[in-house]
């Protein structure tokens, strides 16, 4: 399918692969391309195919900061789809900033503005700023140590190095970064959905991730070890059957509790015994535990 130096590795054939999924992570479709494909171009492709699978039904792209560019914003409305995607409210223009540092988010926990058309709605979390109070004291205490022992310092937003003198930390870049805790962005171009709504489908998007992963290490989707393309792409359609049937098993025995890996634990450790001689042999079944039986029955599977 095309050979890519990205991995230092010319000698293996690499191919790109392309995922949509839904809110549940179940796979809806797929695309593959030569591994020297860039990334940022298979978007527009990715889209058309994936609204043509889907017929007349709508869809709305959900992603993360990476996909925030005008140019992978321009492909979706051309699309007529919709978007939401996570917003670098840090580096959006002054004005926009100032708003959102003014309000009080304690006393009402979400905002919206327009911004060039589209809504910005801004979410305030108490678990997400302690979480970002943590993450930047951790930070600045790592940082003050490397200063202290005199040890080298890569480019970091909590540094200040002046022209003369020591390397220090920027307490008005702390005290900026403060101003965001707790705080997240989405920017869609959806004017029917409410802002919980928006919130609630940009929450799915760890699902999307998680499929990757579930590809990556569940499946062994990579390395494949085949050259022809036909061959390539057989074995991707086989990894997506398995992971519908994971994706599948995980809905299935969500109400019982157990997640995917815990339910295929479960079944995996149901083992049959054959033995026997020369002249006859004996199949002996295996003991089904209650947590088996129940997943069975989740599953609507006779025995």
């Amino acid at each position: 399918m095309g050979a890519s130096q990205k991995d230092h590795r010319n000698d293996l054939p690499q191919v790109v692969l392309g995922l949509c999924v839904n809110e549940l992570g179940m796979p809806l479709s797929y695309r593959l391309y030569p591994g020297n494909t860039y990334e940022g171009t298979t978007l527009g492709d990715g889209i058309k195919y994936a609204k043509n699978k889907a017929g007349a039904r709508s869809m709305t792209v959900v992603a993360d900061a990476g996909m925030l560019s005008k140019k992978n914003l321009d492909i979706i409305r051309d699309s007529e789809m919709k978007f939401i995607v996570s917003a670098r409210i840090k580096n959006l223009n002054a004005n926009v900033t100032r708003q959102i540092t003014d309000h009080d988010f304690v006393a009402n926990p979400i905002m919206e503005l327009d911004y060039n058309g589209d809504r910005l709605v801004i979410a305030y979390s108490r678990k997400r700023a302690a979480a970002d109070r943590a993450r930047r004291k951790k930070s600045i205490a790592r940082l003050e140590g490397l200063i202290a022992s005199n040890r080298a310092v890569r480019k970091h937003q909590f540094l200040k190095i002046p022209l003369r003198g020591n390397p220090s930390i920027d307490a008005m870049a702390v005290e900026r970064a403060s101003q965001f805790d707790g705080l997240k962005g989405y920017l869609t171009n959806d004017f029917e959905l409410s802002q919980d709504k928006i919130i609630e489908h940009y929450s799915y998007l760890p699902n999307v991730e998680q499929s990757f992963r579930m590809f990556k290490s569940d499946l062994r989707v990579r390395p494949m070890f085949h050259q022809v393309s036909q061959r390539i792409e057989a074995h991707v359609v086989l990894c997506m059957v398995c992971l519908c049937l994971m994706r599948i098993l995980e809905q299935k025995v969500k109400p019982l509790g157990y997640t995917y890996k815990q339910a295929l634990s479960i079944i995996t450790d149901a083992h049959s015994v054959l033995i026997g001689n020369t002249k006859k042999t004996y199949l002996i079944p295996p003991l089904l535990s209650n947590e088996f039986k129940a997943i069975q029955q989740s599953l609507e599977i006779g025995e």
